[in-house]
C-alpha cells in the first residue's frame, strides 16, 4: 500500500519570504476523485479541504493549478510550484523532494480495475492483468508489484 503524502518541493517553502509577500501558496493540482475533483467549475475533495486547512492556518492565500499529473509533477520539481499534495513516496521521487513523515494520510481506498461491460470480463486475480491493455497514468507510482511488471502491458 502507497502513502499519499503532501510533497513539499522544500519545507521552509510555508516560511519562504516570497510567500510571505505575495500571500499566496500555488498549488498543483491534478483531478482524481475523491481526492479532487471538479465539481460545477469547482475544485472539491479530500485534498483541496486539507489545503483550505493549511492555508487558513498560516494565513495565506491558495491558488490552485490544474495540470496533468506529469506536468504538475514537473512544476513541483522545478519550483513552478509551491506544493503538490497527493503524490506517492518513491525512492526517484526523493531525489527532488521532501515528503511530510509522517504522512498526512494513507491510501485506504483500494486501486481498481475499470474494462467495458460488453467485453464481460473478470479480474479475479492478478495474473489476469497479463491478457489485457492497462492504461495509466503517465508519470504515476501504483505499488511495487504492479510498477515492476514485466508482463503485464502498460499503456
Amino acid at each position: 500500500m502507497k502513502y499519499i503524502c503532501c510533497s513539499f518541493y522544500t519545507i521552509t517553502l510555508l516560511f519562504n519570504s516570497a510567500l510571505a509577500e505575495t500571500g499566496k501558496l500555488n498549488v498543483a493540482v491534478f483531478l482524481e476523485p475523491p481526492y479532487i475533483d471538479l465539481v460545477e467549475n469547482k475544485l472539491v475533495g479530500e485534498n483541496i479541504d486539507i489545503i483550505h486547512l493549511l492555508v487558513d492556518s498560516i494565513g495565506l492565500k491558495p491558488v490552485f493549478i490544474q495540470c496533468p499529473f506529469v506536468r504538475c509533477l514537473a512544476m513541483i520539481k522545478s519550483g513552478q510550484v509551491d506544493m503538490l499534495l497527493g503524490l506517492s513516496k518513491s525512492i526517484d521521487r526523493e531525489k527532488d523532494l521532501i515528503f511530510l513523515n509522517p504522512p498526512h494520510s494513507i491510501q485506504q481506498k483500494p486501486l481498481r480495475f475499470f474494462t467495458l461491460k460488453e467485453k464481460n470480463l473478470t479480474i479475479q486475480h492478478f495474473s489476469d492483468l497479463n491478457l489485457l491493455l492497462v492504461g495509466t497514468l503517465r508519470g504515476a507510482a501504483y505499488f511495487p508489484l504492479f510498477d515492476e511488471s514485466k508482463t503485464i502491458t502498460k499503456v
